[in-house]
């Protein structure tokens, strides 16, 4: 007989009514694990028939006797969702939905997210927080104070600011502590949660402004929902005494990617969340508390009065393990504050409540005869309600006046101090709305869905400054992308930056095709200087359109002309760019779908390292030519990349290059260095085939030859191949007047003094810093391999199990730029600025080690992890 499907739902009271009704909904039974009765009156009474089961929970502290009901639960069941709001329910919560399948945060992570003192050391490890913490015992034996100013007492496994206390100096913190311990907390529920766990945490205090995020969490992936300013007790901004949603606060991005960097840190994987931040006035955003559950009371509701939709469905959806649909947080809200509401001061017993007519689901949050302390705390509050609006300004008006007119215990609550509230700055502001750019689907743009940069890393840059990218909210991202090797110099360099501005003001010419112009003849007059002439170069230079790829095929249309031949030679994993001559040596067919059978004649062998292991391509090479059945036409050129960025940053050995030299030779073939992304100092000498001591007959440059990301690209020919006639390969944009004024400059700051500068060496220390850094943190911790020279390095995350994407993801969130690459995207791709300090540059590769230990690992393919190679296995020579 097949089982009867179930919502299970722990502890269901208040705004929890909605989903079990949701669920009801959808045709499943709804099964109740409560410790306390079913509400039987007010907003949120639970109606006849509503639950089919209710078990009755002793304690949610035993776990024994738990374990025993949710194995029934599991076997008399098809459990197909969960919902909690209390921190004590998690856990099992947690472990109902590991028991039958349920996509959820494990046991023992929730447990450690919900210990408050664990959830700070992780985030001070990880860099999250400045924060910092002290045991209490230890406090209590200071005769000074330990922190510079106010600190915070607060239970490890708190929930919400029940028994939190402020306090400076030591005489207050045993003041503080003698209160706890005689404190009794009236919700029998929170005393035993509380006490269950026993210790207190002592927190320096963050200043600033107190706000909340509430998110939905699927699978790892953290959507967005609301931000809410907060209104707290204006004698105590301890007590919370209620919020409004939505809030338009004006760093929402920052404090969105802030929110996201916490959940990837703690490793929280499914659920809903609600984050408390305070914001300082430098805009730095502190964690002040994670809580591994949606946002308490009644914000289901005043989520649905504002977005127009019946919330409790979404709650039901990532109950059930399903994606949610947050769409509606796009459109135009309304208003509603939600407001917390204590008695006078003095009042020791709680008998009535009465509220506004206009208030939703007021309840009150005390029975008749239940006993107070008579002092400003939250275990004092008596009631909560909600009032809406149409603006920010009018919801937040009525909510004050809302809270005046509730009437306790017989009488109005007017402006007595208990009743006087702060709130955050832009609390009843009816400011633009803010949009979060970080941890949400990019947004549909009129651009092209050919985009791909955009979407690993959605957010919106405004300025640049040497190895920083900035947000448009002022978010600064680490820059481990560098313009996929442009921005070699960093962002916005000064000495270029003022070469430009001055050639521009003067009225430098901007654009002159191929006319000779003095920005022209002053960069081939440093180039030759100081780049061919000091490495005993005496190539021509032959400027081609912008791009790389246009570098590319001049060069293979030239070898081709001055051969007479058509076959070109690539290598497997190869990146040669876009067009169609420069698709046909590339390795990947996924750009060349659409074009396959349109592609000039190209001849592919492997490279020496790649995932397959090592390989003999002179000798393939040697024997395809040779034997003159092997069905391969003599090739015009050899075109070759002396490290393999895009195809996971395999490197060639310099035996190989100087190999294939001589084997070009012999065979009257040209031989192409692509040197696009790892040529300009990339791997510590200008041209990276310097270190083989090789002479390549075409060179192609482009990416950093500007020094500063302006689109310019370079072939360099030996004098014999120049062969073009005048105009037989053109273009309109071959000769980019600002990137000469730039490049100029670059040369002459970094490469004037000759062939083995002193900026080169500080790429190879830095390179050989990586290098240390991988191997004593990433290679052997993780089982994964390190490849690179200089600063191009990969981290091969191949059959480990670890997702390269979700590292790159995670380590976003934390405020770095890291892409991925490889056949499958299996490598993370270290390419850093070569200016880049030394301590930045390890910050990120520190970042990059923080989200790999977050990831969680996949089944790993043991065919895949076998064939790995061993070649690999460390990183090449620096």
């Amino acid at each position: 007989m097949a089982r009867r499907k179930a919502f299970v739902l722990f502890e269901l009271m208040n705004a929890m009514l909605y989903p079990a009704q949701a669920a009801k909904a959808r045709g499943f039974d709804i099964v109740a694990l409560n410790s306390t009765p079913l509400c039987a009156t007010g907003p949120f009474t639970v109606p006849d028939g509503l639950v089919d089961e209710q078990i009755k929970i002793v304690s949610w502290a035993d776990g024994t006797a738990l374990e025993l009901v949710l194995k029934d639960l599991a076997e008399r069941y098809e459990v197909v969702g969960t919902h909690s709001m209390f921190e004590a329910t998690l856990p099992h919560q947690a472990a109902l939905r590991e028991l039958v399948g349920l996509p959820t945060t494990g046991v023992e992570d929730l447990t450690r997210i919900l210990d408050k003192a664990q959830v700070r050391a992780e985030l001070q490890d990880a860099g999250l927080t400045a924060l910092r913490t002290a045991p209490l015992d230890e406090a209590l034996e200071w005769r000074e104070w330990g922190f510079a100013g106010a600190a915070v007492l607060k239970p490890a496994n708190g929930t919400g600011s029940a028994l939190c206390f402020e306090v400076a100096s030591p005489d207050e913190l045993r003041d503080a502590v003698a209160t706890v311990r005689e404190a009794d907390v009236v919700n029998p529920m929170m005393r035993d949660y509380i006490l269950a766990h026993g210790g207190f945490v002592l927190e320096e205090k963050a200043e600033g402004e107190l706000l909340s995020v509430e998110s939905l969490v699927h699978r790892g992936e953290v959507g967005f929902v609301t931000l809410t300013g907060r209104y707290v007790l204006a004698s105590d901004p301890v007590v919370e005494q209620g919020m409004q949603t939505p809030y338009h606060h004006p760093l929402l991005p920052r404090i969105v990617a802030a929110s996201e960097a916490v959940h990837a840190c703690l490793g929280f994987h499914h659920g809903g969340t609600h984050l408390e931040f305070m914001v300082a006035d430098d805009g730095t955003v502190e964690l002040i508390d994670f809580n591994p559950r949606p946002g308490g009371f009644a914000s289901p509701v005043s989520i649905g009065e504002v977005y127009g939709i019946d919330y409790a469905e979404v709650l039901v959806d990532i109950g059930c393990g399903i994606e949610p649909d947050l769409g509606f947080t796009r459109r135009p809200p309304r208003y509603a504050v939600e407001m917390v509401v204590l008695p006078r001061p003095g009042t020791t017993e709680f008998r009535t409540i009465e509220f506004p007519e206009d208030s939703i689901v007021g309840r009150a949050t005390k029975s008749p005869g239940d006993r107070l302390t008579g002092r400003a705390d939250q275990l004092d509050a008596v009631g909560m309600f909600i009032v809406t609006g149409d603006t920010a300004e009018q919801a937040h008006r009525r909510g004050l006046e809302a809270r005046r007119e509730v009437v306790v215990n017989g009488e109005p609550l007017g402006d007595n101090p208990n009743n006087v509230v702060a709130h955050s700055p832009y609390i009843g502001r009816n400011l633009p709305v803010p949009l979060p750019t970080v941890g949400e689907k990019e947004p549909e743009t009129r651009e092209s869905a050919v985009r791909s940069y955009s979407r690993s890393f959605p957010t919106t840059f405004e300025s640049a400054h040497k190895e920083f990218l900035v947000g448009a909210d002022g978010t600064r991202y680490l820059d481990f992308l560098a313009g996929a090797g442009a921005m070699n110099y960093g962002h916005n360099p000064e000495f270029a930056k003022r070469a430009l501005i001055d050639y521009i003001e003067r009225g430098g010419v901007a654009h002159a095709l191929d006319l000779s112009t003095t920005a022209k003849s002053d960069f081939l007059a440093a180039f030759g200087a100081l780049v061919l002439e000091p490495r005993g170069l005496d190539h021509k230079v032959q400027f081609c359109s912008p791009s790389g790829t246009n570098a590319v095929e001049a060069a293979l249309k030239i070898a081709r002309l001055v051969t007479g031949r058509t076959n070109v030679v690539a290598f497997g994993g190869a990146f040669h760019g876009m067009s169609t001559g420069a698709l046909g040596a590339m390795g990947s067919g996924f750009y060349k779908q659409g074009l396959r059978h349109t592609l000039p004649q190209t001849t592919h062998i492997p490279f020496p390292d790649s995932p397959m292991g090592p390989f003999d391509s002179i000798d393939l090479l040697d024997r395809t030519v040779r034997d003159a059945s092997s069905g391969t036409e003599k090739p015009a050129a050899v075109i070759v990349e002396t490290v393999q960025c895009e195809g996971g940053v395999y490197v060639a050995p310099p035996e190989f290059l100087v190999a294939l030299r001589r084997w070009c030779d012999t065979h009257e073939v040209l031989l192409i260095v692509d040197d696009i992304q790892v040529g300009c100092g990339r791997t510590g000498a200008f041209f990276s085939f310097e270190e083989a001591g090789i002479e390549p007959d075409l060179i192609t440059l482009s990416k950093a030859i500007s020094g500063f990301g302006l689109p310019m690209a370079l072939l360099l020919l030996k004098p014999e191949y120049d062969v073009w006639k005048p105009g037989q390969h053109s273009g309109t944009f071959r000769g980019n007047q600002l990137a000469f004024v730039a490049a100029a400059e670059t040369l002459r700051t970094y490469w004037s003094d000759g062939p083995a500068p002193a900026f080169g060496s500080e790429v190879v220390r830095k390179g050989e810093l990586v290098a240390a850094f991988l191997e004593r943190h990433i290679t052997g911790e993780f089982g994964v391999r390190a490849r690179g020279r200089g600063l191009i390095r990969g981290i091969d995350l191949g059959g480990s199990g670890i997702s390269a994407e979700e590292v790159s993801r995670r380590c976003f969130a934390r405020g770095l730029i890291v892409e991925t690459c490889g056949r499958e995207g299996e490598v993370l791709k270290i390419l850093p600025p070569l200016t880049i300090e030394d301590s930045n540059l390890l910050r990120g590769l520190e970042i990059i080690a923080g989200a790999l230990a977050d990831v969680p690992r996949a089944t790993t393919d043991p065919a895949r992890t076998a064939g790995a190679s061993s070649a690999s296995s460390t990183a090449s020579a620096s």
